[in-house]
Parts: structure tokens; sequence; C-alpha cells
């Protein structure tokens, strides 16, 4: 697997030169992976969800060598989305430091441990779903403030609520997994991204009832 996170970090590094716009690099990158996201959750549907082999395509060595290879076509997507999101998690951190982002911070670090810990232990179908939040970040490419505030508030009712609960859901009802610390892990990761995401949509929503009110002051 280190040839494939070398890649991705080259791709990133490429990347990052050529958007020199922190905003549009991040935004480029999380689109790619909310299309990732949303093409294996219409491939696999629930099972995606379910306990089953595709879970731990990382975590289970004893079957097969090829789990810590990408280049198979089996389950391609699956596996590079997962690493290419812990991947990019890692690398924008630096973009998290220059701009002084506690709550950004906080929030990388968070998906990272969930993500990470969910691949060695055999949830690698809810990292995929979850990441298709991650599309929130088209924000940056739409012209206007306001209309970034708008699409933020709208995504996080009708994406991001709804692929957390899911993820909540369905890891209750499908995964069967015995170390309670790990189910314990999971539920406070999630729930850390669900109140990070209650905060940000209240912070979107102040400044989006200031623009109002201002443009309602001009026009009286």
């Amino acid at each position: 697997m280190v040839p494939e996170v070398l890649a991705l970090v080259l791709y990133l590094g490429i990347s990052d030169i050529y958007i020199s716009n922190q905003n549009y690099f991040r935004s480029f990158h999380c689109i790619s992976l909310s299309f990732l996201s949303l093409k294996n959750t219409l491939y696999y549907g629930t099972d995606i969800f379910k306990n089953n082999p595709i879970q731990r395509l990382y975590s289970d060595v004893t079957n097969s060598n090829q789990i810590y290879t990408i280049y198979s076509h089996e389950h391609f997507y699956l596996k590079i989305t997962a690493l290419y999101f812990i991947v990019y998690i890692l690398y924008d951190l630096k973009n998290c430091y220059k701009s002084k982002r506690v709550d950004l911070f906080i929030h990388h670090i968070t998906c990272f441990m969930w993500s990470t810990v969910s691949c060695m232990y055999g949830v690698l179908g809810y990292v995929s779903h979850n990441i298709l939040c991650e599309g929130v970040t088209f924000a940056y490419i739409i012209p206007t403030f306001k209309n970034q505030l708008i699409y933020r508030l709208l995504f996080t009712i009708f994406v991001r609520f709804p692929v957390l609960i899911s993820c909540v859901y369905y890891y209750c009802y499908y995964y069967y997994g015995n170390a309670i610390a790990i189910d314990l892990f999971n539920f406070i990761c999630v729930s850390t991204m669900m109140v990070m995401d209650c905060f940000w949509w209240k912070q979107n929503y102040n400044k989006l009832k200031g623009i109002w009110n201002e443009e309602h002051d001009k026009k009286e």
C-alpha cells in the first residue's frame, strides 16, 4: 500500500502547486472524493453498510495478499476512495495550520482517526459512504458569498445530516463487531462530526441572516 500512498501524496503535491488558491484546492479534491463516494454508494447499494468481505479489504490479511494491492480491478474504487480520503486529510492539515482554523483541524483529526480505524477494523464501506459529506466544499467555487452560504445550509440539511445518520443507523443494524471499544470509538467520532456540522450550520445561518438584514436595510 506504500506505493499507492506515495502516488497520492505526489498527486496532491502537484495539484497544490497548480491550484494556488487553497479554497479551490480543497474544493477540487473534496468534490472528486464525493463523486467517488456517490459512485460507490450507487454501485453497492445497502451492501456498502453490511458486515461482509468488502468491508475488510484492508483488515483481513489472512485470506489474500491482494488486499493491499489497489491495482486489482476488484473493488478498486472502494479501496482507492478511502485511501485517497485519508491521505488528503493528512495533507490538508498544513492548510488548517496556515489558516488557523481550529474547528477544521479538529474535524480533520476526527475524520482521520475514524476512517483509519474503520478501515483497519472492517467497516470500509462506511468510510466511503461518509465521504459523500465532503461535497459541501463545492461552495468555494460558487461566485457569491451569499449563494455559498445558501448551498452550505441546504447541503448540510439534505446530504450531510442524512449521510451521518444513515451511518449510525446501519452501523447499529449490520455491524456485529466484538470489540465494544471500537464501536464506542466510531460513535464518538461520528457524533463529533455531527456536532461540528450543527456548529457550522448555525454559524453559516447567522452570516446569511446578517447579509439578508443588510440587503433589507439598503432597500429601505
